[in-house]
């Protein structure tokens, strides 16, 4: 059996699911979120803007949609870089707070819909709109 250290790959600070490259990988029972957010915690702490993102709100963010790529040129095996530029662990493709504050902007902007989970008293952001949410529920009925 693997180690699983050799299932995960590290970019820029960020640990993702190798196979996949998922912070929260259901088909190798990995979920890297809360370790990555304290990477990134002092940056999200802008004070002027709210970046309180606990792992139940927050999306997992995948290493290959944002171009990572085994750097196999380089003398370090386990080296990635991004396909834009080349560069191992890129500062601008892999800004990692920017991405995660981009992506919170956006769902503040189109009114996400954000619900109390019960059990927690935490707010779970569902992934989908009130519109298509009502529409999948009248298909099922």
């Amino acid at each position: 059996m693997e180690s699983p250290l050799t299932q995960t790959i590290c970019v820029k600070d960020f640990f993702f699911c190798e196979r996949h490259g998922d912070e929260l990988c259901l088909a190798c029972h990995c979920d890297y979120r809360l370790r990555n957010n304290v990477c990134v915690e002092d940056e999200l702490d802008t004070g002027g803007e709210l970046f309180d993102i606990s792992i139940e709100q927050r999306h997992s963010l995948n290493a290959y949609h944002h171009g990572a790529e085994p750097a196999l040129d380089l003398i370090d095996e386990e080296s990635y870089r991004c396909v834009r530029h080349k560069h191992p662990d890129c500062g601008e493709c892999f800004d990692w707070a920017e991405i995660i504050k981009a992506e919170t902007r956006a769902l503040a902007e189109r009114g996400g819909w954000l619900l109390s989970d019960s059990f927690s008293n935490s707010i779970v952001d569902l992934p989908i709109s009130r519109e298509n949410f009502m529409l999948e529920s009248l298909a099922l009925a």
